[in-house]
């Protein structure tokens, strides 16, 4: 079972990587242009952070079924951490 946590931590961290990715491209992108342009990196990089999340459950339940309930819950309490975290330090080192 700790097994099962770790790794979901580890999945957790790793499917807020496209959005950080995702947030660095948009800032990038031309402010001129429509919102839809100027917000598309960051919602495709959403999308490809659920992508990541969804994958690595499914890799859960097909090894290890009885693991999955652990697995899930800590790798959304995972991203959740660190998208809370990563917020938190872009607010304090503005100010």
């Amino acid at each position: 079972m700790v097994l099962a946590i770790v790794l979901g931590i580890v999945a957790g961290i790793a499917s807020f990587a496209p959005l950080y990715v995702g947030l660095k491209r948009s800032r990038t992108m031309d402010a001129q242009s429509s919102a839809i342009g100027y917000l598309s990196p960051l919602l495709l990089m959403a999308a490809a952070s659920i992508v990541v999340l969804v994958i690595c459950t499914a890799l859960c339940i097909v090894v290890a079924r009885s693991m999955a309930l652990p697995f899930v819950v800590s790798e959304a309490a995972a991203l959740i951490v660190c998208a809370l975290g990563f917020g938190i330090v872009r607010i304090v080192r503005n100010r």
